[in-house]
């Protein structure tokens, strides 16, 4: 069984569920910022020293930091193709809010739609 920390992206661990004593260590260590790619299961075939370097030293940075470091990381790697989705998503959120500042859509409140995501998805 896999067992993630919903706070950061980078701590898996698999663990015995019947191993309690396994399953609260496996939690603890992920609730452990990484501080190196080691700590991350992540091995640096493939990247140079220097980028292994700074990979290191930004896994160390606050997560708020981390984040926009990864956003600027994506971005780089951009090549305009998805401009028309852009687009199109930019359409269909304008389409959107002009259904419901005229009343059109059909919207349900929060709390149904979550019961019965619970009901129909998770069999609860």
């Amino acid at each position: 069984m896999i067992l993630r920390d919903e706070s950061s992206d980078f701590a898996f661990k698999i663990y015995d569920p019947d191993d309690d004593v396994g399953r609260r260590r496996a939690i603890d260590k992920c609730r452990q910022e990484p501080t190196s790619v080691t700590d991350i299961g992540y091995t640096s075939q493939g990247m140079t020293n220097t980028a292994t370097t700074v990979l290191e030293q930004a896994l160390n940075l606050p997560e708020k930091d981390r984040a926009e470091i990864a956003a600027r990381l994506l971005e780089s790697l951009d090549d305009g193709e998805g401009e028309d989705i852009d687009a199109a998503w930019a359409q269909e959120i304008d389409r959107r809010c002009e259904a419901l500042d005229k009343g059109e859509a059909v919207t349900t409140d929060w709390h149904e739609f979550r019961a019965r995501i619970e009901r129909d998805v998770f069999h609860r």
